[in-house]
């Protein structure tokens, strides 16, 4: 700072100035990382919301293939078994 102060040839209230400017910019800077670390973190925590809803609706949609499944053997059983009984009733 001292070196370019005396390169242009500022007095010190010019080179107040010039280092309030420097302040200035290195405070919005660090405003923009912070900004931009907490995009990043609220990105993931999206993201990680995301995949538990995916996980959840996995889930139950393997449920629900399963009570079909079940089912549908329930009802086969109940039909062999209704198919055995007329026929024994037959002879």
């Amino acid at each position: 700072m001292s070196d370019l102060s005396k390169l242009l040839d500022l007095n010190e209230e010019d080179e107040l100035l010039l280092l309030q400017i420097e302040v200035e910019q290195e405070e919005r800077n660090i405003r923009r990382q912070v900004k931009q670390k907490h995009k990043e973190k609220k990105k993931k925590k999206q993201i990680i919301i995301i995949q538990q809803c995916l996980n959840d609706l996995i889930e139950k949609t393997l449920l629900q293939q399963e009570n079909t499944i079940n089912l549908k053997r329930s009802c086969n059983n109940m039909m062999n078994l209704s198919k055995k009984i007329k026929i024994e009733d037959t002879i």
